[in-house]
Formats: C-alpha cells, structure tokens, sequence
C-alpha cells in the first residue's frame, strides 16, 4: 500500500467520524453546513501532505531557443509562442512564472544541443554573450528606440582654461519640444532645445575653469518638469605649458596677433622674425632669453612646437631645415602657414595645395575631430590642400574643403594651414574662435609627452558591480604595485608589450574612485545602474543588430512540438482554507452554545 493511498485513508476514516459526531450533536443548527466545512477542512489536511498538480501544455519548434531580454513589453511578451528564457537576473521580478532562468547561457547550449535557432526579444544579449552565438542562427525582435539621451560623447579630461564640449543625440517622443540643459557648480552653462517626435543632435559647450574634479549634469526638462538628468563627470589638469618657437619672414597682421596671444596664454614664446636678408628680430615671452645665432638641432631638441610660414622654410638656410627635419623625426611639433601651391621643400611639398574659384565672401569653417563649427571669417579663402590618404584633416570648410591637415614625420607631426586671415576673429570679437582654431593646431602638432604611468580603463563607462579592466603602461618592465581601495590587485603582463599590464576588480560603490599606481593616484568615476540607461539600451540594439547582420547562420526548417508541463498548486492555498474551516467550526460552536 502506498503512502498516498494510507493518507487518503486516514483522512476518509476522520472523516467519517467527524461526520458522526455532527449528526449525533444535540443542537444541530447549521448541521449541512458543518458538514461541508469538515469535509473542506479534511481536503484540505490532505492536500498539505499530499501535493495537487495540473498539467498545461505549449507548442515549440524543435531546436528553438527564446530569450527575453531587457525592454520586452507585457503585451510584446504575451504574443511570444512557446516557452520563454531569460538570462539576465534583474528580470526575475518582471517576468515572474513568464519565463524560465538560464544562469549560464553557454552550458544551457552544451546541454541542449539540439537548439539552433535563438529567438532574441527586446534590446538583445551583453557582448560576451553574443560571442558565444557566432554558431546559432540569431533572429532579432528589437524594441523600440528607448526615449532619452541614446549617445553622448565628452573629453572627461580638460587643460585649464580648455572648452568643455558635449555632443550626442535626444531621441524626443513627446509631442512638444523640450530644453537640454548642462548645469554644474550651482548655476545653467549652456542649453538647446529640441523638437518634438524627432531623434535630434545637440552640441553644449563651457569653458570650465575651476580646477581638479567635478559633476556636470546633462538635464531634459518640459517646463519645470524633469525628465531625464545624467552625470557627466569632468577632471580639469593643470596644462604644462608648451614652449613655442615661431620663425616668420615678415611682421604681419597674422604673426603679431598669433604673437599677442600666445603671450596672453602662457605659453613660453621664442620669435624671431626676418627684417633683411642677413637682420631679425629677436623675442623671449615668459622664458629667459638666449642667443640664436642659427636653427640647429640643439635648440629645437627642447622645443614643443615651430611654427614658421612657407617663405621663411624657403628662405633659412639647407642646413637650418636638415636641422628642423631631424627635430619633427624625433618629436617636435611643425605648424606651417601655407600661402601657394608647388613648394619645393620636403616639409610641405607632401600637402597638395590646390586653388579654388569660391564665391562666397564669407569662410564657414568647422573643426572637424570635435565637429564644432567656427563664426564666419569675411575673407574669400582659395587656397586649400587636396585630401591625401597619408594626411588627417583637421579644419574644413562647410563644402568640405580641406584649410587645415596633419601628418605624421617620423615621431612628430607636421601640421599645413591655408587661413592668413585668422586675426579678423580678433578683430571682430570673436576671441573664442581664435583661440579654439588654433588651440586645434597647436595641440595636433606638439611633441607628444611621454608619463611615466598611463592608465585607461577598459569600458568608458564603468558600472558599479560589473568587471572594470585597467590597461596600464609604465615606463619599464618591473610589476607595477597596483592598489584599489585597502586591497592589492593582481596584474597579467602583456606578451608583445612587456611594461604593458592588465588588472581588473569589480566596483562596488558608484562616484569618483581611486587606483594607486606605484603610489601614484588615478582618478576615474564609476556610474550606478540607473545612470544613462536608455543609452546602454541603445548601445546594446545597435551591437545585436550589427551582431546578426555579421553572423548570418542558415539551418533545416524545424518542425512544432508540444510540450507538457506539470505545475504544483502552492501549499499555501490548502492551509489557508484549513485555518478558515476550523475558524468556522470553533465560532459556530461558540456562537450555538450546546449547554
């Protein structure tokens, strides 16, 4: 005899003597009713040691693999045939008995090896997860394009003085336009708005001057209501000055303002400016003077940047530019005014210069590595370089021509500018401009500082509670001593690059985190879960949407199955209902005393 059947048989035999003595009771008030109770209650008791189960069943194409991910709506997920899946455990209260958890999505494919088709629904599957599908036919549901900030782009660290720019794209779904505010240190820095039903693009600009670290709030407001509010964090470096040397043929409009400038700023200033064949012009600004007798490479070797225009590099002399040829092959920075096509020097003849029939009277240019445009100048530029697979373009104008380019000389940079007329920024109030142009310039060209320790951290947006990589360079091949917080982490070296090394931690607090490298502090922010989410939503449709345009897998049509599922009915139910049929027993009896 089983255990189920001797269950069922105590509780018929209690049964029935309850059922006696409820018809042998003097007061027999609500009789059929105390017996309905008992036979509820004794049920009841049953079903608490014995479990009650129903079967459902659901139809499935064989070797189909359904997974739910994050942005799945409730009407979305109830028109999903067959069985559901979930990886991620922030769901779980969403989805509920909706779906079913895989905790490891690659051991669930070894153990079921007969899927070959995975259905993702919402905004998709993270990187590594992807990585491991390369062999699976993948089919995509998106979900709508999320509402709210879906890219943005900032340099988290600034020079002193340096504009701080923020870029990206507001994909508004209200009906009217709303305003998107950068605030920080306690006041509005600048502001745009946006129209309504469009995906549009913003560009906030500030010159930050306070120094050290700082939180900038990217705010979307209707009205006074708040919709959405993101944290930019920004560090503001003290800039090391860099020492400029500027060689010109003459004194003109575009040397004595570029002259006043760089003096204003700061920058260690050595000119020297050709009066006759044989005579110049000599000046040190914020630097201690010294003799120039000749350009040679013991005077350039300490310099950052040269800045000379194409009639003096025609004019000095062979070995002055064998001198200045070796200084930009080991480092130095080479900014050269361009003013006609077919140079014969090595410097420039690399950039083609080209002149253009341009009718506009007014200069529209745009810096193009910060997409940021310029005011108009009112000059009728003609003089641009042709675009060369060997060179970057640094300015353009809005057709597109080409006024100002890079190029890489050995380990420094040559830098050709077209623009003679730049001081009609000065002159016309737009200091701002001016200094943006050639701030662009000069940071292009200048001799790249080597650190003794870079650090960058492996997602640009760390997370708090997810894996944060460092990659760290040093200046030789000893293991860094690398601590976060009171623990040492331990690092992996680089085989091709030897004082190259990885560490890596999990971060548990969001805000401004700290990583010693040999005792030497680096600053970096680690963002909450909440922060900028419908631009890792966006993120993560845009990379499995180019994940399964990449991965194409075709497979054998598959066919339907029907599988059962057996569901057990909570045991909470059944108590309840006991506790109430007891409770309705004890009071009725109480209430209908027998005496």
């Amino acid at each position: 005899m089983g255990f189920g059947t001797f269950v069922i048989g105590i509780c018929m035999v209690l049964l029935a003597f309850l059922i006696y003595k409820e018809i042998k009771r003097t007061h027999r008030h609500w009789l059929t009713g105390r017996i309905v109770v008992s036979i509820v209650m004794i049920a009841c008791f049953a079903f608490l040691i014995l479990p009650l189960s129903f079967e459902t069943s659901l139809q499935n194409k064989k070797g189909q693999l359904n997974l739910i991910t994050d942005g799945v709506s409730a009407d979305s997920l109830a028109k999903i045939k067959g069985i559901k899946y979930y990886t991620d455990p922030l769901l779980a209260d969403q989805l509920k008995q909706k779906a079913d958890f895989i905790p490891d999505l690659a051991y669930y494919l070894i153990e079921h090896k007969d899927v070959q088709n995975i259905e993702v629904y919402g905004y998709g599957l993270a990187a590594d997860e992807l990585k491991k599908l390369k062999n699976y036919k993948i089919t995509f549901h998106p979900s709508a394009m999320p509402y709210g900030i879906i890219s943005c782009n900032w340099t988290e660290k600034l020079h002193e003085e340096e504009t701080f720019t923020v870029q990206g794209s507001f994909h508004n779904t209200l009906n009217k336009a709303i305003q998107l505010k950068l605030t920080g240190f306690g006041t509005a820095l600048d502001s745009v708005m946006l129209p309504a039903q469009k995906l549009s693009n913003f560009n906030l600009n500030h010159q930050i001057r306070q120094k050290g670290k700082a939180l900038l709030e990217l705010i979307a407001l209707n009205g006074k209501d708040t919709l959405t509010k993101e944290i930019i964090p920004v560090q503001t470096i003290t800039r090391v000055p860099l020492r400029v040397f500027m060689l010109t043929s003459f004194p003109s409009f575009e040397y004595n303002f570029l002259k006043k400038w760089l003096y204003e700023n700061q920058y260690p200033l050595m000119v020297r400016s050709r009066i006759s064949k044989d005579k110049y012009s000599v000046d040190f600004l914020n630097r201690n003077s010294s003799t120039i007798n000749s350009i040679q490479a013991g005077l350039l070797e300490k310099e950052d940047v040269l800045i000379i225009d194409q009639q003096e590099l025609e004019n000095i002399s062979p070995a002055e530019k064998r001198a200045i040829e070796q200084a930009v092959t080991k480092g130095m920075g080479l900014i050269i005014w361009a003013d006609q096509p077919g140079a014969n020097t090595a410097l420039i003849n690399s950039f083609k210069l080209t002149t253009l029939q341009v009718q506009d009277k007014l200069t529209n240019l745009f810096v193009l590595d910060r997409e940021m445009a310029l005011a108009s100048l009112p000059s009728n530029q003609q003089l641009y370089i042709s675009p060369s697979s060997r060179q970057q373009a640094v300015i353009a104008s809005k057709e597109q021509h080409l006024v100002a380019a890079e190029e890489l000389y050995g380990n420094g940079k040559i830098v050709a500018t077209t623009l003679q007329n730049s001081y009609q920024w000065m002159l016309s109030g737009q200091q701002r401009d001016y200094a943006r142009y050639w701030s662009e310039l000069i940071n292009a060209a200048a001799r790249k500082q080597e650190p003794g320790i870079t650090l960058q951290t492996h997602d640009y947006r760390p997370v708090v509670q997810h894996r944060l990589l460092f990659q760290i360079e040093t200046a030789d091949t000893n293991v860094p001593l690398i601590q976060y917080g009171e623990k040492h982490l331990a690092v992996k070296q680089n085989l091709l690059f030897p004082n190259s090394w990885e560490a890596q931690t999990w971060p548990l607090n969001s805000g401004w985190q700290t990583l010693s490298v040999n005792q030497r502090d680096f600053n970096f922010f680690v963002y909450g879960k909440a922060n900028w989410k419908a631009l890792r939503q966006y993120e993560l449709l845009e990379q499995n949407l180019n994940f399964v345009r990449q991965h194409q897998v075709e497979v054998a049509n598959t066919q339907e199955t029907t599988t059962v599922y057996r569901h057990e009915v909570s045991k909470w139910w059944f108590f309840i209902c006991f506790v109430f049929a007891i409770g309705f027993l004890w009071l009725e009896d109480r209430v209908f005393n027998r005496g």
